[in-house]
């Protein structure tokens, strides 16, 4: 997946070089590990608010790094997933 794909109009204000870097590496520890959220999800809030509408961000450690909870963003979990399922 290109770069500009994840990222949108957020690729223009971005450190392109460590995008680079990074990209590959997370590529090949969603390949050797198990890693909560999905890799499609891991920039999910890029794609989610762009660069326009930003307003505020949040910084932040999923609370709920669990297989099918963690969403790839702060704080946020499906709307199907139990309570019971939310305790790490």
């Amino acid at each position: 997946m290109e770069i500009s794909e994840y990222f949108g109009a957020w690729y223009k204000v971005l450190p392109v070089l460590e995008l680079q870097r990074i990209l590959p590496i997370l590529d090949r520890e969603y390949s050797t590990k198990s890693i909560f959220p999905k890799r499609q999800d891991v920039f999910k809030a890029f794609k989610r608010c762009s660069l326009n509408n930003l307003r505020v961000v949040f910084i932040g450690f999923d609370p709920y790094p669990q297989k099918d909870v963690a969403t790839g963003i702060l704080f946020g979990n499906n709307k199907d997933t139990p309570e019971d399922k939310l305790s790490p």
